[in-house]
């Protein structure tokens, strides 16, 4: 799970694009969210708590990050960090959602329910408020990804892993097209089940099975 920073148009504590935010998990502590040098270096923990957090993403300017807290629990929610301050803000109405994207222009965030994960979610950072974006019943959404312009957003159905579907919706009317439907034989691989995303022209991009299940007999001389 890593996010490198946008290109923002104001100041930031380093200049746009030199750091990477990632969720990284050690033994048995919970997910925190750590902070490196694009050119390599020591990670610093941005965020973490007992109640674990993940699935970074910046903010255009660089000082702030959306994430999930209360990692996979009924209870989740969506909290901003000033990086500055070290504050963190709840976002409102957000319990129950997970995976949050804010749109490279900052205008929008989308994030998922997590009971079921058929549900995209849309906020308005403007005006401070939920609604639907996109919906599949019986399906199984993963990994909303933002075109550059701000003007789609791109989201898996990965409740057939052997044939996922791309769906890209637009902002301004909430109308849904299915760009692919994947012919995958050995099924997604990843560790949520499926990893799935776009390349920035909007190219289907996946982790594919290509693992093998064989048994083998060896015979080993030990000492």
């Amino acid at each position: 799970m890593t996010n490198r920073e946008a290109p923002g148009k104001s100041a930031a504590l380093k200049r746009a694009g030199t750091r990477i935010a990632f969720a990284g998990i050690l033994g048995d502590e919970p997910w925190k969210i750590y902070i490196v040098s694009a050119g390599g270096g020591t990670p610093e923990v941005a965020v973490g708590s007992e109640s674990g957090a993940t699935d970074p993403t910046w903010f255009p300017d660089g000082n702030s990050m959306v994430f999930a807290s209360v990692f996979f629990s009924p209870q989740m929610r969506i909290a901003s960090i000033d990086l500055r301050t070290r504050r963190v803000t709840t976002i409102p109405d957000s319990e129950g959602l997970f995976s949050p994207r804010l749109s490279p222009d900052g205008r929008f965030m989308v994030a998922m329910n997590y009971a079921g994960e058929t549900k995209l979610m849309l906020f308005d950072l403007g005006k401070q408020k939920w609604s639907q974006l996109f919906e599949v019943p019986h399906g199984r959404l993963g990994y909303p990804h933002w075109s550059g312009d701000s003007q789609f957003v791109y989201v898996g159905d990965r409740v057939d892993q052997h044939a996922p579907v791309l769906y890209r919706i637009r902002i301004t009317d909430r109308k849904a097209e299915r760009v692919a439907t994947l012919d995958v034989p050995n099924g997604l691989i990843g560790h949520w089940s499926g990893w799935m995303s776009t390349t920035p022209d909007g190219t289907p991009l996946l982790l594919r099975d290509l693992q093998a299940e064989e048994i083998y007999a060896l015979d080993v001389d030990l000492p």
